[in-house]
């Protein structure tokens, strides 16, 4: 089993760019992830609702 954790810091990376898209190509294939700092309508960047975003990028997750 694979279980990954990830303080996604609202989507924002080393470089200052807010990209939840590669977010979530660094956690595909896990069995189990778990997110920190997934917002809905506050911090930098867009979507703003990153929890939206993230169920359209990995359909194939159930997330709560």
């Amino acid at each position: 089993m694979k279980l990954v954790t990830y303080n996604i810091q609202y989507a924002v990376g080393r470089d200052g760019c807010a990209d939840i898209t590669r977010i979530a190509e660094a956690v595909r294939g896990a069995d189990v992830i778990a997110l920190q700092e997934v917002e809905r309508n506050y911090g930098p960047g867009e979507p703003p609702d990153h929890p939206a975003a993230l169920e359209a990028l990995l359909p194939e997750y159930y997330w709560v």
